[in-house]
Formats: structure tokens, C-alpha cells, sequence
């Protein structure tokens, strides 16, 4: 029945603009872009500059932007290359603030006898782009075990960490097991930390326990320190489970699946299939199909071959790529038609019956009965 929806697997760059199409040509690796390109991004000759622009920011690329066009003149103060470097000085310095908040908190629960890993932010950075400020990140995410969820969270308050958004009353909170973070902004530095309890809100998306995590995590060498961050092939599952789930709206994050298959081309077969082992073989095709089409990254032919034949893969591409460079609300979150075509697309993330289960039953509650068919609407509101 899914195959009714999933048309032919789209042509990424022809849905692209100009000004995003020289974007992802700025992004991608090597050194073949010509000298015309460069001069498009660094002076705005014979594109929209605007638009441009707009593009890099909402992306997250200023850092690979910055790094093609640095070389050339500026041609003014306000030329693009200007503003895009004193953005770019102005990442090194958040960075630096990152990677310290990173290491004061890493340090603070390993000394209360509580391991946790980083997800995303400078520690992907320094591993897969080998410099803290050579992509951007808003803030430091740390995954722990969800029974020291409580103990992590005290040891915050005590450390002088004020709550984010609206504190929780005790009484009102929910048992460890069902709690997916907690955020916490240091006063002194401003930095928001994330404390997660399992990698997604839906506990059956890539369902895998902290132990299995910290099992095959890897050392890295970070500001001095060395912490310990996810094995590659979850690593992998994670980013393009991530990307997935917010329909791959930054090109940054695509950029991050780029870092690891230029830089292990080999085990990238291997992380496809741990990705099956846990039931998010769809989004990390999707996630490699993307980096192919718009970066050039080299994938495995399994995975073309797989998005050519497998209908809910198909479904993820075509949905996913009309939201590609797009500011959109997460998928969860559409109301009318938008959301029923996201409804499907997040039930396509996993065929597991649990994570199936839970994303039905958690939008029929939030929703009601506008997210399902009208036939099956009708037999309840009949009921």
C-alpha cells in the first residue's frame, strides 16, 4: 500500500536554487569548485545575494563558507566574505565557551561516579572536522543512563545551574524510566546544557541502552582532556536518525554524514547494518542518499540499490527532500494536510511495532482524530 505514495527517487539538485546550489557546491569536499563560485559567495556576483545569505545562516555552514572564500580580497567592509569572517570569529569564541562548559560537566559526573557521552556539538567537530570552531554548535548535549538522571540533575542544581524553561515540581515529575531530558543554563557562561536520557523522545527509535553505548564508545583528545564519545556506527545511526526527525532541515547536518563516510568509506556498509540491527535502516539511507546527491560522499551500493526498492525508503527521500533548506517546523508539530504527510513520514522512520505503537498513539492523543484516515476517523467518531 506505501508503494501508492513513494514515487521515483527525486532529483535533489534540480529542486535546489542557484544560491543553494553553489551552497552545497561550497560544502562539499575536495578542492575542485571553480574560481566563479568562489567569487558568487565572497563578492555576490551574479546571484542573490539576500537569499544567499539567508541560505548560509539558516544551514549553519558560515565555518566551511568562511574557510573556501577566506583567501580571496575583500572588496569592502560589508562584502560577504567580511561579514561571513567575523562570524566566523565569532564561532571560535563560542566554541572555545562550548568545549569548556563540555569538559566542566563531563568532569562533574565522572567524579559523582556517572559516565555520559556528548551528542553533537564541538566533540563531533574536533573528531570528524579536527577543529572545535570548524562547525557551529548552540550548546553542549550529554547522554547518561537513565537511572542517574536524578542524581545528574541534583548535581547541577548544586553546581549552581538554573533550570531551562519551566521547572518541573518533584511531585510532578516523571520516574527516570520515562524521562527524556532536562536542561540546565550555567548563569556565569550563559552555555545551555542538555541532559539526555535516551536518544530520542520516542524510547523505540534506535532503542539502545546506555550500556551498549558506553560499550563501544571511543577515547577523544579535546581541550586537554580526553573524553569518551559514541562508536562510530552508532554515531552514524544517531546523526541520520537526528537529521531525519527534523526532515534534514540543516545542511550542516548532512555536512556531518559527509566528515565520516569521506573519512571511513570502508565501514560504511558496517554502520548501515548496525543501523538495521536497530531498526533505523530507512533514515541512515536517507541520510547517505542526501550526502551523495548534494555533497558527492561516497556510500555503499546497498544502499542505492535499497532506495531504489524499498518503498518506505522511497517515501523517506521524496518527503524529505521537499524540506530540504527549508525552515519548517519539526514534522510532529504541522497542523491540516502537512500533517498527515508527516505523520507517515515519521511512522517510515522504524518498522518496529513499538515504535509504531508509540508515535500513533502519542499523535492520536495530541492531535486527536485529524491525523488519521478519514475512513478510520469516521468508524470512530461512529463509535
Amino acid at each position: 500500500m506505501l508503494s501508492t505514495f513513494a514515487p521515483a527517487l527525486p532529483d535533489i539538485p534540480a529542486r535546489l536554487s542557484r544560491e543553494q546550489r553553489l551552497l552545497a557546491a561550497l560544502c562539499r569536499g575536495g578542492d575542485d569548485i571553480d574560481q566563479a563560485m568562489l567569487a558568487a559567495a565572497a563578492y555576490g556576483d551574479g546571484i542573490d545575494l539576500a537569499a544567499f545569505d539567508l541560505d548560509v545562516r539558516r544551514q549553519k555552514v558560515i565555518p566551511r563558507v568562511h574557510e573556501r572564500i577566506s583567501a580571496l580580497p575583500a572588496r569592502g567592509p560589508d562584502c560577504p566574505s567580511r561579514r561571513f569572517a567575523r562570524e566566523y570569529a565569532g564561532n571560535v569564541n563560542w566554541s572555545l565557551r562550548l568545549v569548556k562548559e563540555l569538559l566542566a560537566a563531563t568532569r562533574m559526573l565522572r567524579e559523582a561516579g556517572i559516565p555520559s557521552v556528548p551528542m553533537k556539538g564541538v566533540s563531533l567537530a574536533q573528531q570528524w572536522y579536527g577543529s572545535l570552531a570548524a562547525r557551529t554548535a548552540g550548546d553542549v548535549d550529554l547522554l547518561v543512563a537513565p537511572e542517574h538522571g536524578n542524581k545528574a540533575e541534583r548535581l547541577f542544581r548544586e553546581a549552581g545551574y538554573l533550570p531551562w524553561e519551566n521547572p518541573v515540581d518533584p511531585e510532578d515529575r516523571l520516574p527516570e524510566r520515562l524521562r527524556y531530558e532536562e536542561a540546565f543554563r550555567n548563569p556565569r557562561t550563559g552555555v545551555l546544557v542538555e541532559l539526555h536520557f535516551r536518544l530520542n523522545h520516542n524510547p523505540n527509535l534506535m532503542p539502545l541502552p546506555f550500556a551498549g553505548i558506553w560499550a563501544e564508545a571511543e577515547p577523544l583528545a579535546i581541550g586537554g582532556e580526553t573524553i569518551r564519545v559514541m562508536g562510530d556506527a552508532h554515531q552514524f545511526a544517531y546523526l541520520c536518525v537526528h537529521g531525519a526527525r527534523h526532515e534534514w532541515s540543516r545542511l550542516q547536518w548532512v555536512c556531518d554524514l559527509d566528515r565520516m563516510l569521506r573519512a571511513k568509506p570502508d565501514d560504511a556498509g558496517s554502520w548501515l547494518a548496525t543501523a538495521d540491527r536497530l531498526g533505523v535502516g530507512g533514515p541512515v539511507i536517507q541520510g547517505m542518499v542526501f550526502a551523495n546527491a548534494l555533497l558527492g560522499s561516497p556510500i555503499p551500493d546497498a544502499a542505492r540499490a535499497r532506495a531504489e526498492q524499498v518503498a518506505s525508503v522511497r517515501y523517506l527521500l521524496a518527503h524529505g527532500a521537499q524540506h530540504l533548506f527549508r525552515r519548517q517546523r519539526k514534522p510532529e508539530r504541522r497542523s491540516g494536510d502537512p500533517r498527515t504527510s508527516a505523520t507517515l513520514y515519521m511512522m517510515c522512520l522504524s518498522p518496529r511495532p513499538a515504535y509504531l505503537a508509540f508515535e500513533f498513539s502519542s499523535r492520536v492523543r495530541e492531535f486527536g482524530k485529524e491525523v488519521l484516515p478519514r475512513r478510520v476517523a469516521r468508524t470512530i467518531g461512529a463509535g
